[in-house]
């Protein structure tokens, strides 16, 4: 029988002669003195805390390897071991906690695959999509497109049809509790060795998937408010969980209200307005009415819809900003 390690297992030194060196794995933070963790055995410790260095040193997020020790019957976490990658957005500067740090939230860090959950019941446009696509696409992951609630047919085919209109060869996949089929389109998607996320907004149908993928009820779950579709907020910090062998560890996430931009990694998601820029005439191009703007050409014969390439214009001096202000608070 396969031992549950939470990918733990290349973490662990070679020079140990324990065998089975102190490293762990970040289920869950309530708060510095409250984090569950899980080791290589697949043993799972709650409130263990942050030794005082480490506090002082980084900010942790569920997904994290961490060394610990025991102490007494307490655990304390000393050293963040290397990511792979995170995931991160914007917050609210009212709104602090062990998570937070200048203004970045750390959602989760060493993912395999990012599932955008989107449901078909509540308000979509395609500035939504763009958001996601262009915050949450992270190195070494799979970005994918989740449409929960298809039930609500002439919902589920407008929304489809938008996405595919401005982004025909996006992968996009639909579930619904009603047809219990569509869930297995997970078991291609994921593996043993998976760590998958699950963002969206309240509402959305985060948690009903995981629990549908586990069989039981992980997390609880709450009717959406009449009126606006929105959830009420059931998850109120992520959560990783192990399932199965089939679908390797999820994380779930509380509701996202806003999405502020500040990956400035490069994304596809306007690959082919970056492509056209560079054939402007003029490399300091503004793209208004200068003479050679290959944009403004192609705007005017249809090649390029200009609403998209406002929209790409609003999201580039939105991460300028947020690129400028956070020099000025390292400064």
């Amino acid at each position: 029988m396969r031992i549950n390690d939470y990918c733990i297992l290349p973490y662990l030194s070679s020079t140990d002669q324990s065998g089975f060196p102190l490293v762990a794995r970040i289920i869950q933070i309530f708060n510095q003195k409250n984090i569950t963790i899980a080791d290589s055995q697949g043993v799972i410790y709650h409130s263990a805390f942050l030794s005082g260095s480490l506090k002082r040193q980084a900010t942790l997020a569920v997904g994290d390897f961490v060394r610990y020790e025991k102490i007494a019957n307490s655990y304390r976490i000393t050293t963040l071991l290397n990511r792979n990658n995170q995931l991160v957005k914007n917050t609210s500067a009212a709104r602090k906690s062990v998570h937070v740090k200048n203004g970045i939230q750390l959602i989760a860090a060493n993912l395999t695959d990012v599932f955008v959950v989107i449901a078909c019941d509540q308000r979509f446009t395609i500035s939504l999509l763009e958001r996601y696509l262009l915050q949450f696409q992270v190195p070494n992951t799979k970005l994918r497109i989740i449409l929960t609630k298809q039930d609500f047919q002439s919902d589920f085919l407008k929304i489809k049809q938008l996405i595919l209109k401005s982004y025909p060869k996006l992968a996009i996949f639909a579930v619904s509790i009603y047809d219990q089929p569509s869930f297995a389109i997970f078991k291609k998607m994921l593996s043993n060795k998976s760590t998958s996320i699950f963002i969206g907004a309240s509402g959305a149908g985060k948690s009903t998937i995981i629990n549908q993928l586990a069989g039981q009820t992980l997390q609880k779950v709450c009717q959406v408010r009449f009126g606006d579709q929105r959830g009420k907020h059931t998850t109120t910090s992520a959560r990783l969980y192990f399932i199965n062998d089939h679908f390797g560890y999820l994380i779930d996430t509380p509701g996202i209200k806003e999405i502020g931009l500040t990956n400035t990694a490069g994304t596809d998601v306007f690959a082919d307005i970056d492509d056209l820029a560079g054939h402007c005439r003029f490399k300091n191009c503004r793209h208004t009415n200068e003479p050679g703007c290959a944009i403004q050409a192609a705007i005017q014969t249809g090649q390029l819809d200009a609403t998209r390439f406002q929209r790409y214009e609003k999201y580039r001096r939105e991460l300028d900003h947020h690129h400028k202000n956070k020099q000025g608070k390292q400064q």
